[in-house]
Order: structure tokens, then sequence, then C-alpha cells
């Protein structure tokens, strides 16, 4: 039995690899994003360690070098967290675009693959047509071939009369 062969397999296999790829984009903007939560968090954590040695040294005598040296520190790592938000706020906006892209990619892979099922369907249509149509003649033909040569009617199909 022939095989359906869809002409538009190349677009498929190429919106399937495109696909892929922003599927790809979309994973390495979101392993951005974490890298980024995951620093800011540190420097959160840097910020709340600094504060809490301030308050420390404020307690009995005070060494300024000290104070001086934790709120500069502090300040960086403020000054850090600030950087890294703001890379935060652009890696949302890529992925928002990654993951529209996406969306768009599927979609058009569906619609080419949406098009080969209905074509495939329509092969199976006239495929079973065909051999529907090929079983016919292989039984009209038998039937012309058990039948006598000079009875009445050999030369016409037999009629079925309601009885």
């Amino acid at each position: 039995m022939p095989r359906f062969r869809f002409p538009l397999d190349p677009v498929l296999r190429m919106r399937e690899r495109t696909e892929r790829a922003r599927l790809a984009e979309v994973a390495a903007v979101e392993a951005e994003r974490q890298r980024l939560e995951q620093a800011i968090r540190r420097e959160q954590s840097l910020l709340v360690q600094g504060q809490q040695r301030q308050r420390d040294r404020l307690q009995g005598r005070v060494d300024m070098r000290d104070l001086r040296a934790d709120a500069s520190a502090t300040l960086g790592a403020m000054r850090r967290a600030s950087r890294l938000a703001v890379e935060l706020a652009g890696t949302y906006r890529r992925s928002e675009e990654a993951r529209r892209q996406l969306m768009l990619a599927a979609r058009d892979r569906r619609a080419v693959e949406r098009l080969r099922e209905h074509r495939e369907e329509a092969w199976r249509r006239e495929q079973d047509r065909r051999e529907a149509a090929r079983l016919d003649d292989v039984a009209a033909e038998a039937w012309r071939r058990g039948r006598p040569a000079d009875a009445p009617g050999a030369d016409e199909p037999a009629r079925e009369d309601a009885a």
C-alpha cells in the first residue's frame, strides 16, 4: 500500500526546529532571571547582615572606622542590588518577548501540523475510495467470468428483482 507523503514536511521540520530554538531562548532567559534573583537575595542578605553589624557596633565603645567600613559595604551592597534589579527588569522584558516568540512559533508549527492531518485524512479517504472501486471491479469481473458466455444476458450485468 502506498505511503502518505506530505510535500510540506521540510516546512514542518523547519518550524519544529524554530520552536525548539525559541524554547531554548526562553530557558536561557529564565536561567538568567533565576541567577539575578539569587544574586539580589544574596545582596539583600549582605545588607541585613551589615545593618545588624552596625547596630551591634553602636553598643559600648564605638569605633568610627569600623562603622564607616560597614556603612561603605552596606552602600556597595545597595548599589549592586539596585543594578541587579535593573538587570532583572530587563530580563523580565526579554522573558516576555521570548515567550511571545515561542507562542508564535508553536502556533505556526501547529498550523502546518493541522494542514498535514487534513491532507493525510483526505489522502486516506481517496485510498479507501480507490480500494473500494478496485474491489468492485474485481467482483464484477469475477461475476462476469462465472456466467456462461452463451447464457441470455451474459453481456449485461445481473439485475436484482425485488421479490
